[in-house]
């Protein structure tokens, strides 16, 4: 904007020119876009601490054991409303069925120490 003030019509410079039409340009788009208000209760919802029921249940993690790698899509899942966390549950647990079944993957169900999360998933598999 400053640049467009104090610019100067009567110098012939064809790069100073250009570059003030593409800004006046610029400026008559941006002033065209209505821009979407943000309601302070989709604010509030993802602002909500997590629980058992929505978000990550934290208890799980201060039980001290470590995860594993595939944890993280379940927890990922967590954040999904409830109807694309089952669609989503269905199709890892499917993917991951047929990747033991076809030996791409290692079957991992001789572990002795899993986390729940992990023994929700094999049970649900099952």
């Amino acid at each position: 904007r400053k640049f467009k003030d104090e610019y100067n019509p009567n110098f012939n410079d064809e790069g100073v020119k250009s570059a003030v039409k593409s800004w006046e340009d610029y400026a008559a788009r941006e002033a065209d876009i209505v821009r979407e208000q943000v309601i302070d209760a989709d604010v509030e919802e993802i602002l909500k601490e997590d629980s058992e029921s929505s978000g990550i249940n934290w208890a799980e993690f201060e039980s001290g054991e470590e995860g594993s790698d595939t944890d993280i899509l379940y927890n990922f899942e967590a954040y999904l409303p409830g109807f694309l966390r089952v669609f989503m549950h269905d199709k890892v647990t499917a993917v991951r069925l047929w990747l033991i079944q076809n030996g791409i993957l290692a079957d991992s169900g001789a572990s002795g120490s899993e986390s729940q999360v992990v023994k929700a998933a094999r049970e649900a598999a099952e």
